[in-house]
């Protein structure tokens, strides 16, 4: 990113959506990086567990959409999406759609104490948490969460809104789809494609393709 590019986005005022355990985590990544921001609960959501920021930030503040359009112009804000991708949840997917739509743009956060590779394609909203590393060549698509100490091997491709839970390792030249799920602690070998809409369940190893849609877990070969 050029710096009168990063100038800009720092001109504006950063919103994280959401309230829940992956919202604390990414606000405390932000903090951590000087970056002040709200935290706002939209109608698209429920009204979580807020404990998750208490001591962190004086409030967190409730809006319908028609308050949060007037109140939040697309130009003057960058959005953060607090929302975790937990199996069987489009949540995280239809939010980042819906601001969009309205011409919002999505903050890319990578965490200080992560290792990405200069050569690395992350696009919009994608969020590389605390102790990943992701190696030479390889894509990120938009709002996919790599997550804590995660391993993402060279080459691979990984698609959109797609969730790497924490641990897990995607060896060389793996390809996941959108909206794709991969466990805590998983690992998927050399070469493997996961396709979209998948759900691969903690501690699974793979070690074949798996088909758009599937659900696995444990070993599959």
């Amino acid at each position: 990113m050029h710096t009168n590019q990063v100038m800009l986005l720092m001109s504006k005022r950063f919103v994280l959506i959401g309230s829940g355990g992956h919202a604390a985590m990414l606000y405390a990544c932000l903090m951590s990086r000087g970056i002040t921001t709200s935290v706002i609960v939209t109608s698209d959501l429920k009204k979580q567990d807020i404990s998750f920021f208490e001591n962190k930030t004086k409030k967190i503040e409730f809006f319908n959409d028609t308050e949060f359009q007037k109140e939040f112009k697309p130009n003057d804000v960058v959005l953060i999406n607090g929302i975790g991708f937990m199996p069987g949840s489009h949540l995280r997917d239809q939010i980042y759609k819906n601001y969009k739509r309205l011409n919002y743009n999505f903050y890319t956060l990578i965490s200080g104490t992560a290792i990405v590779n200069d050569n690395v394609k992350v696009d919009e909203g994608v969020q590389i948490c605390n102790g990943a590393i992701v190696n030479n060549d390889v894509n990120v698509g938009k709002n996919t969460i790599i997550n804590s100490g995660c391993i993402v091997e060279h080459n691979a491709s990984i698609g959109c809104s797609t969730h790497v839970c924490p641990g897990a390792i995607l060896c060389g030249s793996v390809t996941l789809g959108n909206n794709t799920y991969i466990g805590p602690g998983t690992v998927i070998s050399n070469g493997t494609i996961i396709g979209n809409d998948c759900i691969i369940g903690a501690g699974s190893r793979i070690l074949k393709n798996v088909c758009s849609g599937e659900k696995i877990y444990g070993l599959y070969r």
